[in-house]
């Protein structure tokens, strides 16, 4: 989950260093989804854990 978050802002930064000041707009359009998507995938893996986690043992989790 890690992994991903760091290959994310890599790519990110590398596109923004990379696209020319015109296209600011859109690389921030897809900034913006890119992170809606990361987010979204990382709760959806974390909750899968928590789960896993809850399941699979008696200590209670603080989230």
């Amino acid at each position: 989950m890690v992994l991903d978050v760091i290959m994310a802002v890599a790519v990110l930064t590398i596109l923004l260093i990379l696209i020319p000041l015109r296209h600011i707009i859109t690389t921030i359009v897809i900034t913006v989804m890119v992170v809606m998507i990361v987010t979204t995938t990382m709760e959806m893996e974390s909750i899968l854990i928590l789960t896993i986690l809850t399941k699979k043992s008696a200590i209670p989790i603080a989230v």
